[in-house]
């Protein structure tokens, strides 16, 4: 829905990242712009209730800032918050679930909906891979016909990896420079 139907919507569920230090998503820097507004009044969401909950990594110093601007800002416009924002912190041992699934419950019981036993399985994939025999040389599938529309071609000038291998750490942090 558009920006000027925000104060038309019941009940309004923002799940919402935060960005280096502190930036906003660019898919909803328009709209936070927009909600910045000083024409809005301070009554504008008064028939919306709303619940966010921030996406981010606690090393960082603006840790969900996005999401706790959003929440205060919708609460100054006269929005009813359901419930307490609630944070997924990549730190967490489960990462962003263990904030999730401590928050989801909540929100349930908030909206008045059933509880919904929380799944952890992998969705089956939404694509198919076919080997194709090729040489390194002559590949079956030129990069031409995997781009997509409108994308631009990389090359790949340095892959490094910045989490030491010695020690096990469970995640593979690389740093990518391309041309």
């Amino acid at each position: 829905f558009e920006f000027e139907d925000l104060p038309n919507q019941k009940v309004l569920i923002l799940v919402v990242s935060t960005c280096g230090l502190g930036e906003f998503p660019q898919n909803c820097k328009a709209t936070w712009l927009k909600l910045q507004s000083q024409e809005l009044p301070m009554s504008w969401l008064s028939g919306v209730k709303f619940g966010v909950f921030g996406l981010g990594d606690s090393t960082y110093c603006q840790f969900c800032y996005a999401a706790a601007s959003y929440d205060v800002r919708l609460g100054e416009l006269g929005g009813q918050r359901l419930l307490q924002r609630g944070v997924g912190d990549d730190r967490d041992e489960d990462r962003y679930y263990t904030g999730w699934e401590n928050w989801l419950p909540e929100l349930w019981t908030a909206l008045g909906a059933p509880q919904v036993a929380l799944q952890r399985e992998v969705p089956p994939p939404c694509y198919r891979i076919d080997l194709s025999p090729g040489e390194v040389g002559s590949p079956p599938v030129t990069d031409e016909d995997i781009v997509p529309p409108g994308a631009t071609p990389l090359t790949l000038l340095t892959n490094r990896l910045l989490t030491p291998e010695c020690i096990g750490y469970d995640r593979d942090i690389r740093h990518y420079e391309f041309q």
